[in-house]
């Protein structure tokens, strides 16, 4: 059974990326085993937004994500980056909004479950693997949303 979940963050002021990636990778987040990140660069004016593809980044380089982001600091457009948490081995994409103010990360492998409702995403797992770079990061957290289809 495939299934699709995340969490949405809107925060209370905007988000400064690269310190929210700085943030992740001293909290467990990095390249997955293979040494692979993708990054997802913002749209270009001329394209509509759906027309950009994940880019891979091999060899786990991560001073090349670091400086990457930080290039997006100012407001150029959504754009996202893929990482991998070492010790819980969930990952998937982080999506940074054109305003900075939302994060969106969507689990796409080794989903942790309910253990007594195998079909139940635990989330709070998930949380428990984000807000530590959340908190690092600095960001005041105004609502979130979680999502399981």
């Amino acid at each position: 059974m495939s299934v699709d979940a995340g969490i949405d963050f809107l925060f209370k002021s905007a988000i400064t990326p690269s310190a929210l990636v700085k943030a992740l990778l001293g909290t467990g987040w990095g390249p997955d085993p293979e040494g692979e990140m993708s990054l997802y660069p913002p749209a270009d004016p001329a394209q509509a937004p759906w027309d950009n593809d994940w880019q891979k980044v091999k060899g786990g380089d991560i001073s090349y994500l670091v400086t990457w982001v930080a290039r997006l600091d100012e407001p150029s457009g959504e754009f996202g980056f893929d990482l991998f948490h070492r010790e819980t081995g969930i990952c998937g994409p982080f999506l940074i909004s054109d305003d900075r103010h939302s994060l969106r990360w969507a689990t796409h492998a080794n989903i942790p479950y309910i253990v007594s409702h195998r079909n139940m995403v635990d989330f709070s797992k998930c949380m428990s693997v984000i807000f530590p770079a959340i908190k690092s990061a600095g960001l005041a957290i105004k609502r979130i949303e979680m999502y399981a289809q």
